[in-house]
């Protein structure tokens, strides 16, 4: 949780919130509850990312992991959007 990309995704303070029951756990979508609500909405581990990107597009978590990776490649954006868009 406390790596650069959720610091700067502001996902700590969420995190922290819904666990000491200050905040409600919110997801994105009513279909990512299932691999978010260990983490209270929170995404903190690649494997959600990919179980969201199956989930969310039909694809096998093979597909699903490729874009996991490609999001944090600049250069595959394109490719990525693409992709969603079939």
């Amino acid at each position: 949780l406390f790596r650069p990309g959720p610091v700067a995704a502001d996902m700590v303070r969420p995190f922290i919130e819904a666990r000491h029951g200050r905040a409600p756990v919110r997801y994105p979508h009513p279909d990512l509850e299932e691999p978010l609500s260990g983490t209270y909405g929170v995404v903190v581990f690649h494997e959600q990312i990919i179980e969201m990107v199956a989930i969310m597009t039909g694809c096998g978590r093979g597909e699903a992991d490729r874009v996991r990776r490609g999001l944090s490649h600049p250069e595959s954006q394109g490719l990525i959007k693409v992709w969603f868009a079939r």
